[in-house]
């Protein structure tokens, strides 16, 4: 009798062994899944979001000229020096564009018409989420255009 209480005992013991080694393996699979899950959450971009710069790339390939048209006084001013277009480059760099689909718009602040070295083009009108490039309607989120363009 003793001896069949030891080893049940003994099968209970190495039993319960085994379901927390199953167990430790259970938990460290969905704590891994969840790092993973939020890591990717975290690190990711809106769907379609890009730089303005990285948009302009492809079609304009080597920047000649760039207007900036104002919105409300319909002033054009052009840059062309090459200083000019490394800071206007630099700021599109910090713009982020996302595909859209807005309600139509009646205003806009500013519009850059960038014209490259090869005769290509691209229009870019600044109007916040109801913006667009070459046409296609875009959310554009950028901050200090007014500044960015009076320190020009």
């Amino acid at each position: 009798m003793r001896n069949r209480l030891r080893e049940f005992l003994i099968a209970s013991s190495q039993q319960v062994v085994r379901n927390r080694r199953s167990m430790k393996k259970i938990s460290c699979i969905i704590v891994t899944v969840i790092l993973l899950l939020c890591t990717a959450a975290g690190c990711s971009k809106p769907e379609g979001t890009r730089k303005l710069s990285d948009i302009v790339s492809e079609k304009v390939q080597d920047i000649a000229v760039v207007n900036i048209i104002s919105g409300n006084t319909g002033e054009i001013k052009s840059y062309k020096e090459a200083d000019d277009i490394d800071k206007i480059t630099a700021y599109m760099q910090n713009v982020m564009c996302t595909k859209s689909s807005p309600a139509s718009a009646s205003g806009w602040s500013y519009a850059f018409e960038i014209t490259g070295t090869d005769g290509t083009s691209v229009k870019v009108i600044f109007a916040g989420t109801n913006s667009s490039i070459d046409k296609e309607k875009y959310a554009l989120q950028y901050s200090d255009l007014n500044e960015f363009i009076a320190g020009l």
